[in-house]
């Protein structure tokens, strides 16, 4: 009969790991209490060792085999695709430098991606002015909407950058400050949501609707309430924004 001496620690732990538990056994473990050596039976760990292995193994194969056809290879092509275009690349990297060997290269700067957001949607949510200013010179569509109609004014909402809004601001319709995505969440939501004041004071004070709600009944004073901001909720409340916040874009634009 083979033997060997194996720790009653080795042995716990070679356990929990064959059960999915703990991490594998290891010689440099440092037992707790001192190790009571212990003659074990090779053969009748090999047994139970072996079946455990490949049950494993079938386990993974079979994950595999019903996993596989699930892969949208020419999806997954697609989307690599279109995140490898220069101008997406240098707007998730912020780098002016790219993104101005693009549009020398031509490239389409309104490109979207599969959930239909556009580069300079990207650059409003990522709070990056120099790439949105950049962008809206070379006539980007300012006025554009993802597959969920999210603007991309309400882009430039989530980011909450001051000279952002004011550069989405201007080139927004009247009719549009209000407008509202596929969830009825409108710009001046989302500025509550994220906590961006600056943003909010400035879609107060040109005009945005305080009282709108979204699908779930939520207006933008609520979300304020969640988050306990109480700046926010005096501007909602009152719907009177601070003339020196409301000159934060032209101060930072000189």
């Amino acid at each position: 009969m083979k033997t060997s001496t194996i720790s009653e620690n080795n042995l716990a732990a070679m356990d929990e790991f064959l059960r999915g538990e703990g991490v594998p056994p290891s010689a440099d473990r440092k037992p707790a209490r001192p190790v009571v050596p212990l003659r074990v039976n090779i053969d009748e760990v090999e047994r139970f060792v072996t079946p455990r292995s490949k049950q494993v193994a079938e386990i993974k194969e079979r994950q595999k085999v019903e996993t596989r056809p699930e892969i949208d290879i020419t999806g997954v092509e697609r989307f690599l695709k279109i995140y490898s275009a220069p101008v997406f690349e240098a707007v998730m990297l912020r780098d002016m430098e790219k993104l101005r060997a693009a549009a020398d290269e031509c490239t389409d700067m309104n490109v979207r991606d599969q959930q239909g957001i556009s580069p300079v949607m990207w650059s409003g949510a990522l709070g990056w002015f120099e790439g949105s200013e950049f962008l809206a010179e070379k006539g980007v569509i300012l006025n554009s909407k993802d597959n969920r109609d999210t603007t991309v004014l309400m882009f430039g909402s989530w980011g909450g950058e001051a000279r952002t809004m004011d550069l989405f601001l201007r080139k927004t319709k009247a009719d549009g400050l209000d407008e509202v995505d596929f969830d009825l969440w409108s710009a001046l939501m989302y500025a509550s949501h994220r906590g961006k004041l600056a943003a909010a004071r400035m879609l107060v004070a040109a005009g945005a609707d305080r009282d709108l709600v979204n699908d779930e009944g939520k207006s933008a004073l609520y979300y304020a309430r969640e988050n306990q901001d109480k700046r926010m909720i005096e501007l909602l409340e009152s719907g009177k924004p601070d003339p020196v916040e409301m000159n934060l874009a032209s101060l930072f634009s000189r």
